[in-house]
């Protein structure tokens, strides 16, 4: 298990108990709506520190600007990035507001790739990349995935043989492999379980609709 200790958390119950003290409405936040038109405008358009405060600010801010709505699940958010990991993070935004085109280095990637528009997002797509297209066991795949995660030259040379020498005995081009796993390397400098993007993308939404529906901002004693 991996408990995180986050001021955002702090926040939002300070927000709550603020609105039922000035206001007189005690809000449980399992029960507001998700669908509040002014509440994503301010949570994934516009990017404040707080809302933000354990994520990378630029990746933040793009991907912010790249979402539109909140779908469990598939709700996006970044962690703190390497800035060689940027220029895919960047060719999603465009992919997603096409200025770029989406396109697959294989078509088996299509299915994989599709809701992220062909560039890896989650540690999900590469584990079933890599069973998909070198025909590793799930199981194998995740020991891929660990890998990437540490970082270990080593380790990662070995995979790489095991990855390339499994798509080629499927029929892939090697070259379109290697640079698949040249990407899938590069990954490894921001990817995050699916799981993980939807819970920062829901603990955004809530800082934002408890923030909204609280005291004026001159009368808080955190402003």
């Amino acid at each position: 298990m991996d408990f995180l200790g986050l001021t955002t958390l702090t926040i939002i119950d300070d927000a709550l108990k603020l609105i039922e003290k000035y206001k007189g409405v005690k809000l449980a936040l399992d029960e507001l709506p998700l669908d509040d038109a002014k509440t994503y405008e301010m949570s994934f358009t516009r990017v404040t520190p707080a809302a933000c405060s354990s994520l990378n600010r630029r990746a933040c801010a793009i991907f912010c600007a790249a979402t539109g709505r909140i779908v469990s699940g598939t709700g996006r958010a970044q962690r703190a990035v390497s800035a060689r990991s940027m220029g895919m993070i960047d060719d999603f935004v465009e992919r997603k507001h096409g200025r770029r085109d989406v396109v697959y280095d294989l078509p088996e990637m299509k299915e994989i790739l599709e809701e992220t528009y062909g560039v890896m997002v989650y540690q999900e797509q590469v584990t079933r990349i890599a069973n998909r297209l070198a025909g590793y066991t799930l199981g194998e795949a995740d020991l891929l995935r660990r890998a990437m995660g540490k970082k270990k030259p080593e380790e990662m040379a070995l995979q790489r043989v095991k990855f390339v020498e499994g798509a080629k005995a499927n029929g892939h081009p090697p070259r379109k492999i290697e640079k698949i796993f040249d990407l899938m390397e590069k990954f490894a400098g921001y990817g995050f379980p699916k799981a993980h993007s939807a819970a920062y993308a829901y603990l955004a939404f809530h800082y934002r609709l408890s923030q909204k529906r609280a005291i004026p901002r001159n009368s808080c004693r955190r402003c």
